[in-house]
């Protein structure tokens, strides 16, 4: 998230030195954790990878470029990642329980299966509970 905060942050400097204030306001995004937060980023990429897009000075588009490609690869291997884990939560039975659990999804079984105590030392599931603090 950080490179991703860079990134607007470069987009928007080069904005401010290339645009008026009306123009940059209009393309000026927030971004946040949330998916609207890369939808964001995704349509800020767009931008960068318009040359016909005049609202960034060609120079900025050529530094941003690498940026870009960064981004992208990285959305790339996560989106592998995220199906790698899912298969592996649908093989392991223990994670494969924890998502019926609801709010509890792939990701977080995962993390709870590598990370948490085994559940067998507990008496009961408060006390494994009690065992995260």
């Amino acid at each position: 998230m950080i490179r991703a905060n860079l990134f607007a942050t470069a987009i928007a400097t080069s904005f401010e030195q290339g645009l008026d204030s009306a123009r940059l306001q209009s393309v000026s995004v927030p971004l946040g954790t949330e998916r609207r937060g890369l939808v964001k980023i995704e349509a800020l990429v767009a931008v960068v990878r318009d040359e016909t897009d005049a609202r960034l000075p060609a120079a900025a588009r050529f530094a941003l470029m690498a940026i870009a490609d960064e981004i992208e690869e990285s959305a790339d291997q996560i989106d592998r990642l995220e199906r790698a884990i899912v298969v592996e939560v649908k093989r392991d039975g223990d994670m494969h329980r924890l998502t019926t659990i609801p709010g509890v999804g792939a990701i977080t079984a995962a993390t709870i299966k590598a990370l948490g105590p085994d559940p067998g030392g507990f008496k009961s599931t408060r006390h494994f509970a009690a065992g995260w603090d």
